[in-house]
């Protein structure tokens, strides 16, 4: 079953069912955009405690730049909009006259033949998550408008994600406009619609679709211990250990890196994301436990065990 194409069928209502005046350049037909919906088995999941995030990537493939205004209906709190090279623009920037009671994000842009990430982080649903239709509104300012629903379920959390825990996510990373520099999630890298940036291999991605296996440290890699490297969990980029930090167990998370939060780092200017800003959406799929005084020590029966890591000759 393929999630990801849930934003396809979307009502596209006329700018007369909203009694809006008639902007002189309202921008590109917001039917003419592309909308990809970044979802995977267990991302539409939301739980106690912790935001669940939701991720797009708007596309305008018109000659005319589109420009709209962003809310969301079924929601209590949250913020939206689009990201950007300096960071994730949520300023609520409503309609002149909004066609629904709703939550309303920053304003979109997208240029004429362009694409952005858009990042929806949601800390209250109305009611129980599922309860009710939950969809975010795109509205011209001569009132068109177009409604992405969203496929809302409710979970049960599991335990906080603190530092010294060990984890295992489905994530998929994205630039600014919206493409995908990464995945590990079998189902978006089975859709055709994936916006995949040129540097996935898709037949090689899906041979390493497994939910990767993380040590969550506080300030530093170094923290890790060595049982955990020797059970093949490894540590993560700063602002990705930092997200993790935020979930608990089965919930979903958004959050946009600064460069310096990513690659970009001294020595790593070879690094094909070097100074980018980018942006994750993420799934704790299992929260393993914590470690403790016994991780401290090599752990011979670990899968990635290496005596080399501590001999004296070892590199």
């Amino acid at each position: 079953m393929r999630f990801a194409r849930v934003a396809l069928a979307l009502p596209l209502l006329a700018a007369a069912l909203t009694g809006c005046l008639e902007s002189d350049d309202p921008g590109a037909d917001l039917g003419a955009l592309d909308l990809y919906l970044f979802v995977y088995p267990g991302a539409e999941k939301a739980v106690p405690g912790a935001d669940h995030g939701w991720l797009l990537r708007l596309g305008n493939p018109t000659d005319t730049p589109a420009s709209f205004h962003a809310g969301v209906v079924g929601v209590r709190s949250a913020q939206l909009g689009p990201a950007g090279d300096d960071g994730w623009r949520t300023t609520p920037s409503p309609p002149a006259e909004a066609p629904r009671e709703a939550l309303w994000g920053g304003r979109v842009a997208v240029p004429a033949g362009g694409s952005v990430a858009f990042l929806l982080n949601v800390q209250t649903y109305d009611g129980e998550p599922g309860s009710q239709p939950v969809s975010l509104l795109f509205v011209r300012d001569d009132g068109q408008i177009r409604e992405v629903p969203l496929p809302v379920e409710a979970d049960v959390a599991g335990p906080a994600v603190r530092p010294g825990d060990h984890v295992r996510t489905v994530t998929v990373g994205v630039w600014v406009n919206g493409t995908s520099f990464y995945t590990n999630s079998a189902s978006l890298l089975d859709d055709p619609g994936f916006p995949a940036g040129g540097n996935i291999d898709p037949a090689e991605a899906r041979a390493e679709a497994d939910p990767l296996a993380i040590y969550v440290y506080d300030r530093d890699r170094s923290e890790q211990p060595n049982g955990s490297r020797d059970t093949c969990h490894g540590t993560t980029i700063d602002g990705y250990n930092a997200l993790l930090r935020s979930q608990v167990g089965s919930s979903t998370g958004v959050r946009f890196l600064q460069p310096g939060e990513g690659y970009t780092q001294p020595g790593g200017e070879d690094h094909f994301l070097y100074g980018d800003a980018l942006v994750f959406l993420n799934t704790v799929v299992a929260h393993e436990g914590t470690t403790g005084p016994a991780d401290a020590a090599p752990n011979p029966q670990g899968a990635c065990f290496d005596a080399q890591r501590y001999s004296p000759l070892g590199s």
